[in-house]
């Protein structure tokens, strides 16, 4: 399975997710190397729920839940939002799949940038309120943005 889809949310309910995430409040905390520790690149996550510890994050109920209801989610194994922020070259941080085992895998991203997630044979642009769905064993790749000052993506791991 391979889907994306605009407008993911009606524009009010995303609205307010948007602006909790953007918002000053939001603690974001720092992870060096985006697929490899090794690498000297960085970026800014924020993990809501996690499958061996559970929720994380008192901001699980308004940024995940609906994307629970909306897909109807059964089990829910990682929930988390990413902040890349601008580099001057586009860096495309390599191919990976989050978990070994058979699940899904919802990224939603959160702004407009010339950022995007690379698939072996097919590129996804970043675009406000857009989600790509798409079967875990899926190899991808993040990319930075150089247009805007971060790019920001939700990754949800789950099965249904």
């Amino acid at each position: 399975m391979f889907k994306v889809v605009d407008n993911f949310f009606k524009k009010d309910q995303y609205d307010k997710m948007k602006n909790l995430i953007i918002h000053p409040d939001f603690s974001w905390y720092l992870l060096h190397g985006v697929t490899d520790e090794k690498n000297d690149d960085f970026f800014m996550l924020h993990t809501f729920f996690k499958e061996d510890c559970g929720i994380n994050s008192d901001w699980y109920p308004h940024i995940i839940e609906p994307f629970v209801k909306k897909l109807k989610i059964k089990k829910l194994l990682r929930s988390r939002v990413n902040l890349y922020p601008k580099t001057d070259k586009q860096l495309v941080h390599g191919f990976h799949t989050d978990r070994k085992d058979k699940h899904m895998v919802i990224l939603f991203y959160f702004n407009d940038n010339n950022g995007y997630t690379l698939f072996k044979n097919r590129k996804v642009k970043s675009k406000d309120n857009r989600a790509v769905i798409f079967d875990g064993s899926l190899e991808h790749s993040s990319t930075t943005c150089t247009d805007q000052n971060y790019r920001i993506t939700l990754n949800i791991n789950y099965e249904f």
